[in-house]
């Protein structure tokens, strides 16, 4: 490894943490005022901008993974979470400002609108499927398990091709919002086609990451066996707080929706933190001479 990668990678993830900081900034202003009388039109929310800056928590995780271990792709998934949620919340918020708040005040609010709904994609999809498939070592259980990554690239790009050549409104939702600019006559067909598979590449890359998991925790030893313990138990708090029940425990307040909202959101980067950031230990590496072996299968 050269000696500048350390301060190149981590100079690299402090520039993009700081880009999606910028980016939720610059929602949190061009969200103001946005009328809520327009049909289909969802205005961010108290609960909303905080969940947005929550989010950067990934960001920050990620950039003192690679503080530790600059080629651990682990640490650039989390970056990525965090860079693809902020912009995509930034873009939005441009195209309800130029089209609704201040119609006319911002260039090309609809392509940004667009851009928007297509950089959600990656971030659903690294979520889902990159995060359990990379972690706790930044690769996957062995070098066969990269088809899942694979899988999840391909529905990524599948997916955003669909979203940009469809023909018809930029958001269905909002027809007022205007036409889709890059959409091609007559191509809703081959954007039907291309989200189906999309869909499907992802629902198999989805499962492939879970079974990666499985097979992680079954061959594991030592460190990285305490490591997935405490990822799994963060997954498992994550969804068991969306089975909460509201009502009963009247949790339907604003105040206790964004209470939860920071524990759904922050759960995960903290474990992971407390899993691979723990002071004197060596993290991303097989803690055994069978581990390594596998690996290399």
């Amino acid at each position: 490894m050269k000696e500048h990668e350390p301060r190149s990678s981590s100079r690299t993830g402090w520039a993009l943490l700081g880009l999606s900081a910028a980016f939720v900034t610059g929602a949190a202003f061009l969200v103001r005022g946005a009328p809520t009388d327009v049909p289909g039109l969802e205005v961010a929310t108290a609960e909303d901008v905080v969940d947005a800056f929550l989010h950067l928590g990934y960001a920050l995780v990620g950039v003192l993974i690679l503080a530790r271990q600059p080629r651990n792709l682990f640490g650039w998934a989390f970056l990525l979470i965090a860079l693809c949620f902020e912009a995509s919340l930034f873009a939005g918020a441009y195209g309800t400002y130029g089209t609704f708040t201040h119609p006319g005040s911002l260039p090309a609010p609809q392509v940004l609108s667009l851009v928007g709904d297509m950089l959600f994609v990656p971030c659903l999809v690294l979520v889902a499927t990159f995060v359990p498939l990379l972690f706790p070592t930044g690769s996957p259980p062995t070098r066969r398990w990269w088809v899942v990554g694979g899988a999840a690239g391909a529905a990524i790009v599948l997916a955003t091709i669909a979203m940009a050549i469809r023909p018809g409104p930029v958001d269905e939702d909002v027809p007022s919002a205007g036409a889709n600019p890059l959409g091609i006559p007559g191509a809703g067909g081959v954007a039907d086609t291309f989200e189906l598979l999309a869909l499907l590449l992802f629902f198999l890359a989805a499962i492939g990451s879970l079974a990666s998991v499985i097979v992680r925790a079954r061959r594991s030893r030592g460190t990285e066996r305490r490591q997935l313990k405490i990822f799994l138990g963060a997954v498992v708090v994550v969804f068991a707080v969306f089975f909460v029940p509201d009502e009963p425990l009247r949790l339907g307040g604003e105040a206790a929706q964004i209470s939860l909202a920071v524990v759904v959101i922050l759960t995960l980067p903290i474990a992971v933190a407390i899993a691979l950031l723990r002071p004197g230990e060596e993290f991303g590496a097989p803690a055994t001479l069978e581990a390594r072996e596998l690996a290399l299968r």
